[in-house]
């Protein structure tokens, strides 16, 4: 699946950004029919996770910590395939995937007192 997505967003950045996949601005806004077309591949790519965690586990709170399991997969992997295909992110610690790496100042965490 995050193969998929990934290859997916290589070609619009290459459809909208073809002298420099890598720009973030002037943010081109995509078109009606290529918005309703990404609408729909976020929400089949929900669904496909979602059934996973159906298949995998029995009682909400366990297919719910299937979902977290399989989204966290999925994330991690889909950010390696941008890095293979674009060369993106640069780093592990940008802007879009610091939290993706839980450490010390990426968050507040829980404490025992």
């Amino acid at each position: 699946m995050a193969l998929v997505e990934a290859a997916i967003v290589v070609h619009l950045r290459h459809a909208y950004y073809p002298e420099n996949p890598l720009a973030l601005f002037p943010l081109r806004l995509l078109s009606a029919d290529d918005l309703a077309l990404e609408l729909a591949r976020e929400f089949a790519t929900l669904v496909m996770m979602f059934a996973v965690a159906l298949l995998a586990a029995r009682g909400f709170v366990h297919r719910f910590a299937a979902f977290v399991y399989v989204f966290g997969l999925w994330d991690l992997f889909y950010y390696i395939w941008l890095k293979v295909y674009l060369g993106w992110p640069y780093s592990g610690w940008n802007g879009t995937s610091c939290f993706s790496f839980p450490g010390r100042g990426s968050g507040r965490g829980w404490r025992r007192r």
